[in-house]
């Protein structure tokens, strides 16, 4: 906690004195009537984050936490694509469409014909719709529309975590274990 001291007002090497005042405790940060709060402290060493828009996608009873962890990696757009700047000695690349195609977030979620074919099979099967677009545009899209808590769009978000984590597992079977699956 490099800010702690900073946002106490109390200097790093001060003794437990400096926080007792008259045998009781007395830190810089009170609650609203004046006593110590645990909780005002808490908000003050770690202050909270905004909530972002996109939460809703990661939420609700059939989440399964592996999926939910690449999806939370995707919509960051922090997967260890090949369009990353350490991958950049690398002449050609590769996607699922096993094309010279940069690897992007937008490109293999869902703008791969490996990965589209995956949606198309579950708009067939189970009715589920992504809009064929950027894919930065489709989650905006999917958080607008799937934010309330219906069983419905529950299933929907907890299709979009597995889509995902499918995809995402197809390409590391590609590249690391020469290994293809159909969609």
């Amino acid at each position: 906690m490099p800010a702690g001291p900073r946002l106490l007002g109390l200097p790093l090497e001060a003794p437990l004195s400096t926080v007792m005042l008259d045998g009781s405790w007395s830190w810089p940060t009170s609650g609203a009537c004046g006593q110590f709060s645990t909780a005002a402290s808490l908000d003050l060493l770690h202050p909270r984050c905004p909530t972002v828009a996109w939460y809703c996608l990661l939420r609700g009873k059939f989440k399964i936490p592996k999926h939910n962890y690449i999806l939370w990696l995707a919509i960051r757009e922090r997967l260890t694509t090949l369009d990353r700047p350490w991958f950049s000695h690398l002449e050609t690349f590769y996607c699922l469409c096993d094309q010279p195609v940069l690897e992007t977030h937008s490109h293999l979620f869902f703008g791969c014909p490996f990965s589209a074919g995956c949606v198309s099979v579950l708009q067939r099967r189970v009715r589920f719709f992504w809009p064929m677009s950027e894919w930065s545009w489709g989650v905006d899209w999917a958080w607008r529309r799937w934010r309330e808590n219906h069983l419905l769009n529950m299933a929907h978000r907890a299709t979009l975590a597995a889509l995902v984590y499918q995809v995402w597992l197809e390409r590391n079977k590609r590249i690391f274990s020469n290994q293809r699956s159909s969609p």
